[in-house]
This record gives structure tokens, C-alpha cells and sequence, in this order.
């Protein structure tokens, strides 16, 4: 595929679709490159959320090219990123989306000289993608159309992009991952915050209050085929910790084994056992026997090749890019 051909003295305009992490990390790269973005969002505010988010080294390295000290300075710097074994970094997702949305912002800016400016475009919904000559055309719900040189889809796993161009479906990976959350009472008062001092307040306090203390990761533990994280970040609740449970073995059924048998066969460490029994024994049932099974889509050159020319014009004129993100709570 290939990007239509764009008279060199005209500024290039790309439509990306979707104003999460992707859609705002790529519209900042493009705009570093001189061309004119309108990035869309179908919301129509940016709401603070409790998941937690991945970030692999590699896309550390992505960031730091599109804009330098992001993830030093903004997530790193805020003490609420947590440095993984792989060289990743696990930090709340909202956090990452509104480190980029703060410098797509600033690329409006009469003082910003090396960027040309991303017009952002909330609460329009797509309904319709054409091939129109040398440029595409985005047709939104509310009868607002956009022209651009580029589309991208940028909206996450359950694209709209994708399904409207009929692109490849999502494919099972084969993980499940159950998510749950918990409200702990907190019953010290703000000034008795350093627990670990108070040998009365230790006896005082339940095992999740003292989880409350431990940072913003409190609890994590691998085991073979199984992956529990206890996550203390929620932006709106006070003492609320969300945890979660991701699992690749087939044989795992959440209808005939617990989560809780399954932790207790692999943890040999009494203490971190009676933790993590601790937040699952305070979780709804729903929580602990509803699950989401992970999906992916395939992009690769080969399965791309097999739908030239299917959605309604030719493929060959507009480059199409659809990123996701993964997030975990």
C-alpha cells in the first residue's frame, strides 16, 4: 500500500481515528513531521479511569523519538510509574494517555514553532470512509465530513475503523484475564499513615489496609501460566485497590476451579498467599467467575495484501494504519 500522491508545496493531513495513547502518540509524530492532523475522539470528555497499562521497552524507545523526556519526566517523574524486570514500565492508564494529550495540546500553541498544529475533534462518531480521487473522505454521524491525505485507526481493539473498511476480525489469544476491585474501610486516621512504625497499628489495621501503604503496585506474583497484581491507583475512591488475574492455561475453567485453589496450589509463601486471599476473599462472586479473553489482529504484509481493493475504492491511494493499545483493569 501506498500514500496518495501529494503536491510537495501542499501541508499533508492525516485523520487519525481515536484519541487514546495511540492515536495521540501518532498524531504527535506526524506533526513533528510537518504534516496537519485532525485527531477525533468519540467521546465527547477525557475521563480519569483505574486501569493499569503495559508499556513495553520498545514502546518506551517509540515515545522518546516522538517526543524526548515524556516518560522520564512525565510518568517516571510523577512516582507513579513502576520500572518491570523486562525493562517496561506499569503505570496507570490515564496517566499515559494525558502525558501525551498535555503535548498534543501545547502543538496550539503561538509559541510552538516546531510542530504544526493537531486540531482535536471530540464526540463525532465515524460513519463512512471514502476513496475519493487523491483524497480520502471521513463521514461522521452527525453529517460533519473530513479531508485528508491519510486515514489512521487508531481506536483501539474493537475498531470501528476496521470493521467499516473490512479488515481483518480479532483473533482469541487465548488468555483470560478476570479483573476485579475492592473498597477498603480505612479505620487510622490520616496521621497514623506510617504503619510500619507502630507495632499497636499493625495489629490494628487488616492485611488491606496494610496493602494501602505498599506504593502504588502493593502485591504481585507469577506463577507458571498465571500472572495476579494488586493495583492501588484508583483517581476517584479513596482505599478502593483494583487487582487482577490473567491466566494462559487452557486447562484453567473458572466454573469448576477458584482462583483462589488455583493461587493456593502454587504460592508456598504463607504471607503473600494470605494477601492475595485476602483481596479475592473480599471481591464480588461476579468478579471472581466473569472473565474477558484477550484478542489481537493480524496486520502482517500478507494478510493486508488479501483485501486490496475491498472497501469500496482502492487501497493503493490512502495508506491505513489501525494501532491498539493494550490495557489491563
Amino acid at each position: 500500500m501506498k500514500m496518495s500522491s501529494v503536491d510537495a508545496k501542499k501541508i499533508p493531513t492525516a485523520i487519525v481515528i481515536g484519541a487514546g495513547p495511540a492515536g495521540l502518540s501518532v498524531s504527535l509524530g506526524l506533526s513533528y513531521r510537518g504534516w496537519k492532523v485532525n485527531l477525533i475522539e468519540k467521546y465527547n470528555s477525557f475521563e480519569i479511569r483505574g486501569a493499569s497499562f503495559g508499556l513495553a521497552s520498545n514502546g518506551i524507545k517509540a515515545l522518546e523519538e516522538i517526543h524526548p523526556g515524556t516518560v522520564e519526566e512525565k510518568m517516571i517523574g510523577a512516582g507513579r510509574a513502576v520500572k518491570l524486570p523486562s525493562g517496561g514500565l506499569l503505570l496507570p492508564w490515564w496517566m499515559m494517555r494525558d502525558a501525551l494529550l498535555e503535548q498534543v495540546q501545547e502543538t496550539k500553541s503561538n509559541n510552538n514553532s516546531t510542530r504544526i498544529g493537531i486540531d482535536l475533534h471530540m464526540g463525532l462518531l465515524v460513519e463512512s470512509i471514502l476513496d475519493e480521487s487523491e483524497l480520502v473522505k471521513v463521514k461522521f454521524t452527525n453529517g460533519e465530513t473530513i479531508e485528508g491525505d491519510l486515514v489512521i485507526g487508531a481506536d483501539g481493539v474493537h475498531s470501528s475503523v476496521r470493521e467499516i473498511l473490512g479488515l481483518p476480525k480479532n483473533q482469541l489469544t487465548g488468555s483470560k484475564v478476570f479483573r476485579g476491585s475492592v473498597e477498603v474501610k480505612i479505620q487510622l486516621e490520616e496521621q497514623d499513615s506510617d504503619i510500619s512504625s507502630s507495632s499497636h497499628a499493625e495489629q490494628s489495621v487488616s492485611l488491606l489496609e496494610r496493602m494501602l501503604t505498599k506504593g502504588m503496585v502493593p502485591l504481585s506474583a507469577t506463577y507458571p501460566g498465571m500472572h495476579f497484581f494488586v493495583l492501588n491507583f484508583h483517581p476517584h475512591i479513596k482505599g478502593r485497590m483494583c487487582w487482577v488475574f490473567s491466566t494462559k492455561d487452557p486447562s484453567f475453567n473458572a466454573e469448576q476451579t477458584s482462583i483462589q485453589s488455583f493461587v493456593r496450589k502454587h504460592e508456598s509463601n504463607e504471607e503473600k498467599l494470605a494477601n492475595i486471599l485476602a483481596i479475592l476473599n473480599a471481591s464480588t462472586e461476579g468478579s471472581l467467575s466473569s472473565y474477558t479473553e484477550t484478542k489481537v489482529t493480524d496486520f502482517s504484509d500478507d494478510i493486508l495484501s488479501q483485501y486490496d481493493g475491498r472497501w469500496g475504492g482502492k487501497v493503493s491511494e490512502v495508506t491505513l494504519c489501525v494501532l491498539t493499545w493494550h490495557s489491563f483493569v
